[in-house]
């Protein structure tokens, strides 16, 4: 995803001159809208965050949404899966991964403390060797995990950063999860969807409407019947055919902004 810019133009390839190479694009993973909640919030003002320091972004959600690409990033595969991801879009900066209730580390499933905690463990170690790969690690935390601190404590570790929505999950992350108070960070996280609209689905799917959700335009429609009927044909190959479409453009178009910037003369020095 590129930035809207107020021009008509996105904001990739103002860096630099026509010869500079593309900039490396930050890969952001999380809930993302339609789905509704504190996560997918958080998801999509880290996306803006990205677009207001001049950064492409590739959004990865663990569920179908309007994110470039669906890859449950979850449970003991987790790691594996984030890889294939990486391999997939090539070279970016960083990664900002989200952390939420169940994602990427599942809740306790069966009842019984020792299946569970080797699921668990095996899922923060196959992550923190995807991790390693990144220039650069921001974890988001959105909720509160529900895992013991001590499955968790590598995770920490990989992070340049651990934000978090407000005080009160600060002091959570510090005290019960034992995150270093130096990495973590407090940013508001703005809502998605105008306070007045009320879903038809009940609270928990706040801004859902017949429609869509309340932030989908007109414009958005022929994307999302694109994705339908993408999902449709390709059946589980869908998000790798996708996402293989996007980067190239993002390639492409990249290459054509070079081209267009070198054939403009240049202004000579006086």
């Amino acid at each position: 995803m590129t930035a809207p810019h107020a021009s008509g133009h996105d904001e990739g390839g103002r860096r630099g001159g026509p010869d500079a190479p593309a900039a490396r694009p930050v890969l952001v993973f999380g809930s993302y809208p339609p789905v509704p909640g504190e996560a997918a919030a958080a998801t999509v003002a880290a996306v803006r965050r990205a677009w207001g320091e001049g950064d492409e972004v590739i959004v990865v959600s663990p569920r179908p949404s309007a994110a470039d690409l669906a890859v449950p990033i979850v449970g003991v595969l987790a790691g594996r899966r984030l890889e294939n991801v990486h391999g997939l879009v090539g070279d970016v900066r960083g990664v900002v991964f989200g952390i939420e209730p169940g994602v990427p580390v599942p809740r306790a499933t069966t009842g019984r403390a020792g299946p569970d905690r080797a699921v668990q463990r095996a899922t923060v170690r196959g992550l923190c060797g995807a991790l390693a790969r990144f220039d650069s690690v921001t974890l988001l935390v959105s909720g509160d995990p529900a895992v013991p601190p001590a499955v968790l404590a590598p995770l920490w570790g990989m992070a340049r950063e651990v934000v978090v929505a407000s005080p009160e999950m600060a002091g959570l992350v510090r005290d019960v999860y034992g995150v270093p108070p130096a990495l973590v960070t407090v940013r508001a996280v703005p809502p998605v969807v105008p306070a007045r609209v009320t879903s038809i689905l009940g609270s928990g799917a706040t801004g859902v409407t017949t429609l869509g959700p309340a932030e989908t335009t007109l414009r958005d429609r022929p994307r999302q019947a694109f994705g339908i009927a993408g999902r449709a044909a390709l059946g589980p190959r869908y998000p790798a055919v996708r996402l293989w479409i996007v980067v190239h453009l993002r390639d492409a178009r990249s290459a054509l902004r070079r081209r267009t910037r070198a054939r403009l003369p240049r202004r000579r020095s006086a």
